[in-house]
């Protein structure tokens, strides 16, 4: 009897062997993303202490914002002002505290972006994630600068990763933290509504996963909640900010903007970076590379977002940065792609 409790008992022991040095290296993938993330983020501290740089008119105009606390404004939803005006009424009017919270937001996201892949993949493809989003181009020039983009991609990064949270055994608590970072994503752009729409389309579309759409459901009647008081001011204010946004588009007049369109097509080798958007062009044209049901999870906060940004783009015009949150999940797929094909060197460059 004895001998066979323990004989039953040693493959319990030896799985709980093999799982130790996984976990081991896991935590170790995490801690190097952390420590790769807190480097270049002092740096871009320090690089801001250092630069005499003036404010951009968008950032001069957030700023003016903040000095006049409300719950909207004429271009934009309010946190970007709310996020200055916390900082600077601290350290004081200066360019350094205007900006200061941008290469933390952007921390904050490749944060979640590790929790993204290490939650999908594994801790390496984790780590390699966070430091390619950390070191994106266009990542490195928004760590400078304060914009909605900044306050924006770390909402995204957080919703993604919870919206992964939530979906597994037991992860029912996380659907409130859905609809938290979704509606403090509207509350940083419209754009956020980008997120919404994947998250509906994925889970209709995607047979097994229909059984999420009440607990979204609910997690957007969150963010609608959070998002009311920017609706309120709208509302008060005839509706301004939603018509800017229309006429920021500018579809009218001429049906078909060819070099527009190319024009922000090669934009985006510039923002994500050229081999990791010939990467992701790449892994769009063969439908086997979706074929995972987390590659298909992530493509679909991606693709679509990036697919629609290119028809504004034919039809009238697109910014570089319009598309800038499709790349939180891209980059996670594009990495584990160039990991499994064992394209590390690429990678690395």
């Amino acid at each position: 009897m004895q001998g066979g409790i323990l004989s039953a008992a040693e493959p319990a022991q030896a799985n709980a062997a093999a799982a130790a040095p996984q976990h081991r290296l896991a935590r170790s993938h995490g801690l190097w993303a952390a420590a790769a993330i807190a480097a270049l983020t002092v740096a871009r501290l320090i690089w801001l202490a250092a630069t005499t740089a003036e404010l951009y008119p968008d950032e001069a105009q957030y700023w003016f914002w903040s000095l006049h606390p409300a719950l909207g404004y004429y271009s934009k939803p309010p946190l970007v002002a709310w996020v200055i005006g916390l900082t600077t009424r601290v350290l004081g009017d200066s360019e350094f505290a205007i900006r200061l919270t941008a290469p933390f937001l952007h921390a904050i996201a490749a944060a979640f972006v590790y929790g993204i892949a290490a939650r999908l993949y594994d801790g390496r493809t984790g780590f390699w994630a966070a430091f390619a989003y950390i070191t994106l181009p266009g990542v490195s020039l928004s760590a400078f600068l304060i914009s909605t983009d900044a306050v924006l991609l770390p909402c995204w990064a957080a919703a993604l990763y919870a919206f992964i949270r939530a979906r597994e055994p037991g992860g029912e608590r996380w659907w409130l933290a859905v609809g938290i970072a979704a509606g403090l994503g509207l509350l940083a752009k419209y754009a956020m509504a980008y997120w919404l729409l994947s998250a509906f389309g994925y889970v209709l579309l995607v047979r097994d996963e229909r059984r999420h759409l009440p607990r979204l459901l609910g997690a957007s009647l969150v963010a609608l909640l959070l998002y009311l008081p920017n609706l309120w001011w709208n509302w008060q204010h005839d509706f301004v900010s939603y018509r800017h946004v229309r006429d920021n588009a500018e579809i009218a007049g001429v049906l078909f903007h060819p070099g527009a369109f190319l024009e922000f097509l090669a934009s985006q080798f510039a923002v994500f970076g050229p081999l990791c958007f010939a990467a992701l062009i790449a892994i769009a044209a063969r439908p086997r590379s979706l074929a995972e049901p987390r590659a298909r999870l992530l493509a679909a906060f991606a693709l679509p977002a990036l697919a629609m940004m290119l028809g504004v783009s034919l039809l009238s015009r697109a910014q570089p940065n319009w598309a800038a949150p499709t790349y939180v999940s891209a980059t996670v797929l594009v990495v584990a792609w160039a990991l499994r094909g064992e394209w590390r060197r690429g990678l690395r460059i």
